[in-house]
């Protein structure tokens, strides 16, 4: 074998090698990011909510129906449930999902979403929920939707716990199903 031919092998194997890091790279950011922009808008929806509810009681964020997704796709359901866990409100965009134990996320968060779809984890970056707030993953039906629950109140008296679900399906399905992205 040629001086030449060794080389071009070498160097033809370094590029390929150097091209499969940068693509995996690329594909890890991309796919946390989609995961980690959900997150925020969950944490956001939850901190409105809990505004109308301190301020008045109920938010009138119950009474947007949010069923048509957004431009970038999203769906957000919102519930309420009183101190002692029981379902309370509702938004119009629930599609019927089973009611859920509040307290769970906060005694047992989830970890970040992407983590059960990425090969390769080379990212540890998450959305830093509030004291009172934690993130959860239920399984409806075959599909994983995002929740952050909310906890209401002060550190003595609980007035209740907010609720923001998102489907993960479109995220979970990967880049090909991305609009608007």
């Amino acid at each position: 074998m040629t001086l030449r031919l060794r080389l071009s092998l070498w160097y033809g194997t370094l590029c390929a090698l150097t091209l499969t890091a940068v693509g995996l790279v690329g594909y890890t950011a991309s796919v946390s990011e989609q995961f980690l922009a959900l997150d925020r808008i969950l944490v956001v929806s939850a901190r409105l909510v809990e505004s109308g509810m301190r301020t008045y009681g109920r938010s009138y964020a119950f009474e947007t129906d949010t069923t048509e997704q957004t431009k970038g796709g999203t769906v957000m359901v919102l519930r309420s449930y009183a101190p002692s866990g029981a379902l309370m409100y509702r938004s119009p965009s629930d599609p019927g999902l089973p009611e859920t134990r509040p307290q769970r996320p906060l005694s047992d968060p989830a970890p970040p979403a992407y983590l059960d779809l990425l090969p390769l984890p080379l990212t540890n970056a998450h959305v830093t929920p509030s004291a009172n707030g934690a993130f959860g993953t239920l399984m409806v039906d075959g599909q994983r939707w995002r929740r952050y629950v909310l906890q209401v109140g002060t550190a003595r008296k609980t007035m209740g716990y907010v609720e923001a679900l998102t489907p993960l399906g479109r995220v979970d399905q990967g880049p090909a199903t991305w609009r608007g992205c």
